[in-house]
């Protein structure tokens, strides 16, 4: 059971007659019933009137009250000010919230409460994203409106709730019931160890209401802080890595809970030592070691007095100073345990000091602090943490607190002193079999073979063979292989490649070089392109050459720029013969005598229909472009009794384009294609795949490949983004499947988002989105990625993704009318039968969409477009906390995951029940699309 209603009698003379004093309920405390983040307060209950929930800070704001009744009915309603209520959470964000209200109908029309959002109790804005759920009150004719505020920036900490002006009674109406939900606090008590040359061990404080953790890393404390773990971290510790010696890193966590993250907690910072390091450890508090120091370590007592060697557990005297000091060349680190009962006295504090030479003390101030109870008896275990000791510190002096009632509190328990490791690590080899291969127009691939011992590997690239060369990897390369990116078409690079052990750089390899491939030249300004293929009789006669399934012909353009080829039958026959996976290629080679402006094709199919349907595609590359046509006669291009297929591709004068075209494509060429079947012009393609286009682009310097779209240029000379378009670095193309042939060219879409590192495991998948205009920002410059999504905005996202809009459809819901900014995806969807909505015949468009919920709309999604094969049985691992999925949505969650579309958490679990975030949804999206 998780229900109970109690229902109030229907009759009765007086309506607060009777009244609900008090309900408990006992549960199983399994169940898990309770949200840690959830914060009601009861306003209707006048035995709580003067105790709000735990966590919440309360204004009125009121020029009159009555002790603190107004907070449930107004102390005026002829004044000209507001009365309002103000919550508060200074560690937490507000991520949503409900309040309920309670008009009478009868006497008056309902006046509505106005809600305002903060993020510093001063400046505030109006929050109108608000869903009503109103409900009848069957026994008085009363009714309760909640009120659901959803998408809550980021940030907000203040939420003002402010009573309606006017009105006849100074109780109509009355605010019932308030409950808020918040993200995680930030992370306490965070804690960074360099634990070697080359990792950082990082620990911290559960956050209540977490359900996992981020960790963001910069190179300085005010630097650009980047997410570093790949998937959610469910401890509360991490180990970072890969680092590299001698070098600080800064760092701030995060809390993750169902509602969203927190914000991040106090900076932290941890420097990796340049040599490895030995953790010495003296156990003081072990008696049976209390006269045997561990090995290494040179001790002084420099006390008073003291009774042999037990002076280092307990003070002999507390009205004098004694002291212990340690000795160790190079001193990094010191971890020191004192024992306090605090119970019988004040906590006083050890004092710690440095020295280079033994005689020169200098005073540390600042130790890191953390107190650990012992449940036992009432002692606190204090760890004082001494990091970043200066170089050259050789002495540590640990000095007892002076005076106290005991001789034995505080006792000093366990003393680590981190110094560096004597033996000098060794350099390793420098990586041999070196080779680079060009991998398109803007990239080159290397390899190398692996040297024992490597950690990583470091690329260094230089323009001329003897240098100078520059690193290119901003993080360590693990693998034997890199792919580097953003280069110049047509141009000759030189590599390098170290290796790197324990924190160590070999020396440089064998130089190995590589030119990326050349683009064809732009066609110049002064030379508009005609709008069809003409004969130009001085073109000389092709060269073809048939070869593994290729068809290569080399063909000078002609005085005008022009080459205009019919491919004889026979050599399509015999490169048919030798084809690979059923695609015949077609690659026109112009050399570079003239610039070639116009290309028309024209190829016979004869040869196709009697190849035993082994040719399904027909790809012709010409240099900048490359067209593959589907010729299998389902896509819908040719039929089975076609005769001859034509294409023809030119280049666009960019003075014909409008000027806003211009400014968006830049320099960037502009290919207008077309394709006809016996004479006849195939324009729009339905069917998946039917044609494939690949535009040539080169990064620029700055430009992200995500970013990377292909435009559609309308008549008007208005440009449109394809959604489908996707840039392949390996090959230094733009790829889209246009649906219908005009004018297109390839260009970089300028986005950017602030909170991106929120999120970063989704950071290519928001940026790819968003650049096709799929997904919008928050129009602060914020994405706000771990934000729930409403069940309206997801079906916006997935209908538009999925190009599904209906500009007819029409909806049945009760709560949907026209013009809502979501009507036509939801109208869309409905038609379609991929929302069915609410039991009530409501769609509930800004409720948050749970996991599951958005599992099943997008699987309905998948199986009326067909994008995917979904598989009936699920061969993945089965989620932890499956039994926890509703029925309804087993098969969608089992496809999906199947399919590759959803995954779960790092503890094996999907967390039906919890809400989806921006970036979980964009995800998915994404996957469907890419």
């Amino acid at each position: 059971t998780n229900y109970f209603k109690l229902e109030f009698p229907v009759e009765g003379a007086f309506f607060y007659n009777p009244q609900l004093s008090s309900v408990k309920i006992v549960y199983a405390g399994e169940c898990g019933c309770s949200d840690p983040l959830t914060y009601s307060d009861e306003l209707n209950d006048w035995s709580v009137a003067d105790s709000h929930s735990n966590g919440l800070q309360f204004d009125t704001g009121n020029s009159e009250l009555v002790s603190d009744s107004s907070r449930v009915i107004r102390s005026d309603v002829s004044g000209t000010l507001p009365e309002s209520i103000v919550y508060h959470f200074q560690d937490k964000g507000i991520t949503g919230a409900t309040a309920s209200a309670l008009f009478s109908e009868e006497i008056e029309a309902i006046r509505d409460f106005k809600f305002y959002t903060s993020k510093d109790g001063s400046i505030w804005s109006e929050h109108t994203r608000t869903g009503l759920i109103d409900t009848h009150l069957e026994a008085i004719p009363w009714i309760n409106r909640q009120y659901r505020l959803t998408d809550i920036a980021a940030g907000t900490t203040y939420l003002k709730i402010e009573f309606p002006l006017g009105g006849i009674n100074y109780w109509l109406p009355q605010l019932s019931r308030v409950s808020i939900q918040t993200t995680p606090s930030a992370p306490t008590n965070v804690t960074a160890t360099a634990t070697g040359m080359t990792e950082v061990q990082l620990g911290w404080s559960a956050s209540t209401g977490a359900v996992s953790y981020n960790v963001y890393r910069a190179l300085s404390a005010e630097g650009a802080y980047e997410k570093i773990n790949p998937s959610p971290i469910t401890a509360t510790a991490y180990v970072d890595s890969g680092l590299t010696a001698g070098s600080t890193y800064y760092y701030k966590i995060s809390a993750v809970g169902n509602t969203g993250e927190s914000g991040a907690s106090d900076v932290v910072s941890a420097t990796t030592p340049l040599t490895r390091t030995v953790v010495y450890k003296d156990e003081l508090d072990d008696w049976s070691i209390a006269h045997s120091h561990s090995p290494g370590l040179s001790f002084d007592t420099q006390n008073g007095a003291y009774v042999d060697d037990n002076s280092r557990v307990m003070r002999a005297d507390t009205t004098s100073v004694e002291s212990i000091v340690y000795q160790f060349d190079g001193m990094l680190r010191a971890d020191v345990n004192g024992l306090f009962s605090h119970t019988q006295e004040e906590i006083n504090d050890f004092k710690f000091y440095l020295s280079q030479d033994g005689t020169n003390w200098t005073p540390y101030i600042g130790a890191t602090i953390h107190d650990t109870p012992i449940t036992t008896i009432v002692w606190t275990n204090r760890k004082y943490t001494l990091d970043n000791i200066p170089q050259g510190t050789a002495y540590l002096k640990i000095e007892f607190p002076q005076g106290g009632l005991y001789f034995w509190n505080p006792q000093l328990s366990r003393v680590e002193i981190h110094a560096p490791e004597n033996e000098e690590p060794e350099e390793p080899e420098a990586p041999t079999g070196l080779a680079a291969s060009s991998s398109g127009t803007s990239s080159i691939e290397l390899g190398w073979t692996a040297v024992t011992g490597a950690s990583s590997y470091h690329i260094y690239r230089a323009s001329a063979s003897g240098g100078p060369f520059t690193k290119v990897n901003t993080e360590p390369v693990t693998a034997t292989s890199y792919i580097d990116t953003g280069l110049t078409a047509g141009t000759t690079y030189y590599y390098q490649v170290t290796a790197v052990q324990g924190g160590v750089e070999s020396t440089h390899s064998a130089t190995a070089s590589a030119a990326t491939a050349s683009l064809p030249p732009n066609p110049p300004l002064d030379q508009p392109i005609g709008s069809g293929p003409q004969k130009d009789t001085t073109s000389s006669e092709p060269k073809i050459i048939v070869s593994d399934g290729k068809l290569q012909v080399d063909a000078a353009a002609s005085n005008s720029g022009m080459v205009s080829l019919d491919l004889p039958d026979e050599q399509i026959k015999q490169a048919i013969k030798t084809t690979m996976e059923g695609i015949l290629t077609i690659e026109v080679i112009t050399g570079e005598k003239r610039q070639t402006k116009d290309i028309a094709l024209s190829i016979p199919l004869q040869s196709l229909s009697g190849a035993s349907g082994t040719i399904h595609t027909i790809r012709v590359r010409t240099g900048s472009a490359t067209m593959e046509i589907k010729v299998d006669p389902s896509a819908g291009i040719v039929g089975a009794d076609s005769s001859k297929l034509s294409l023809h591709i030119s280049l666009v004068d960019p003075s014909s384009l409008t000027k806003e075209a211009r400014q968006r494509i830049g320099s960037q060429t502009v290919y207008d294609f077309s394709l006809s079947v016996d004479d006849r012009e195939v324009n729009r393609f339905d069917y998946p795949g039917a044609i494939v286009l690949s535009l040539a682009y080169t990064l620029g310097d700055g430009e992200h490949p995500d970013q990377i779209v292909s435009y559609f240029i309308r008549e008007d000379g208005a440009l449109e983004i394809v959604q489908n378009s996707k840039y392949k670095a390996a090959t230094g193309e733009v790829t889209f499947q246009p649906a219908h042939f005009s004018l297109y060219a390839a260009a970089h879409v300028d986005v950017s988002f602030i909170d991106l590192h929120q999120a970063a495991w989704a950071e290519s998948v928001i940026r790819t989105l968003a650049a096709r205009e799929i997904v919008n920002g928050k129009g602060d410059g914020s994405f706000q990625p771990n934000q729930s999504v409403t069940r309206a905005e997801f079906l916006q996202m997935l209908m538009k993704g999925l190009n599904l809009m209906d500009a007819n459809a029409s909806s049945q819901f009760s709560d949907l009318k026209e013009g809502m900014w979501y009507y036509q995806a939801v109208a869309s969807a409905e038609a379609l039968g991929i929302t069915q909505g609410r039991g009530n015949g409501t769609f509930d468009a800004t409720a948050t969409i749970t996991r599951e919920e958005m599992a099943v709309i997008a699987y309905r999604a998948v199986r009326m477009t067909q994008l995917l094969k979904l598989s009936a049985t699920n061969n993945s691992k089965p989620f932890t906390d499956g039994t926890q999925i509703s029925a309804y949505a087993e098969q969608a969650i089992s496809s999906m995951q199947q399919a590759g579309i959803i995954n779960g958490f790092e503890d094996g679990s999907y967390r039906p029940k919890a809400t989806a975030t921006r970036a979980e949804s964009a995800s998915i999206l994404y996957k469907l699309l890419f």
